[in-house]
């Protein structure tokens, strides 16, 4: 939320590293007027797919779109896609 963000000093569009049990990404931070305080939303796709959990059963509920996770901002990049696709690789790998 925009209330979080200004407690915790993430100015819109500043790198922030967001971290979960399943993982991390590099992404950037926006304002929404959307978002409820003590949530942050990042849209389903492939920097999503990366820090939720590998496992899940899709039943397209709330659940499914709901994870725990820290924020800090960060002067690390942005994650690549070629570097999602490098983790996804691993996590496949070790289920073999």
């Amino acid at each position: 939320s925009k209330e979080d963000m200004g407690k915790n000093g993430v100015k819109n569009g500043d790198k922030v590293k967001v971290t979960t049990d399943h993982g991390n990404v590099v992404v950037k931070a926006y304002e929404s007027d959307e978002t409820k305080p003590g949530l942050a939303l990042m849209p389903n796709g492939p920097w999503f797919n990366a820090i939720s959990e590998k496992d899940i059963q899709v039943t397209w509920g709330e659940h499914y779109y709901l994870v725990k996770a820290t924020l800090e901002v960060t002067s690390s990049e942005v994650t690549t896609l070629e570097e999602i696709k490098k983790m996804i690789e691993e996590v496949e790998g070790n289920r073999e």
